[in-house]
């Protein structure tokens, strides 16, 4: 129903329209989207969607107070895209990111044996960048030599 009331809410204020329990308990008439949300900065007429639960006809009277007006002050809030978290659980990303470390432990094996711990090597994945290189912090056996090295597909490099 309309109110026949137009506001200007302030951009920082919300309202929650609620109902009136008097007129609920006493005549089972109710707003329907208890509470109902009246946007930030709203400027308007108000209007309260009624909905009579009993079997008896009711008429609202002039002036009759149907609702309640709660105002809340909001703060303003800012996202920042997350990555694709909802694909991480899948099978088909687990299986990739499987196939990318093997293809960097490969490089690495590779790479190690070569050159710096010749005589075996222990690795730790420290990061995947965004270009998909994989960075990892190696321990040498023999000489107790830390070093931390980025392989892809095309090799690894020192750093």
């Amino acid at each position: 129903m309309n109110l026949g009331i137009a506001i200007q809410l302030p951009k920082n204020v919300g309202g929650f329209v609620l109902p009136r329990s008097g007129l609920a308990s006493k005549n089972l008439v109710a707003p329907i989207n208890a509470p109902g949300l009246i946007d930030p900065g709203y400027t308007g007429e108000l209007m309260v969607p009624l909905m009579n639960y009993s079997d008896q006809v009711y008429t609202v009277s002039k002036n009759e107070r149907v609702a309640q007006l709660v105002t809340i002050t909001t703060g303003s809030i800012s996202f920042e895209k997350v990555e694709d978290w909802m694909r991480k659980n899948t099978k088909e990303y687990q299986e990739e990111q499987k196939d990318d470390i093997k293809v960097g432990k490969t490089q690495l094996k590779e790479y190690m044996s070569k050159s710096y711990c010749k005589n075996g090597s222990s690795a730790k994945i420290l990061k995947k960048e965004k270009n998909g290189d994989l960075v990892y912090s190696v321990n040498c056996v023999r000489n107790s030599q830390k070093l931390i090295v980025t392989c892809n597909e095309n090799g690894c490099l020192k750093n």
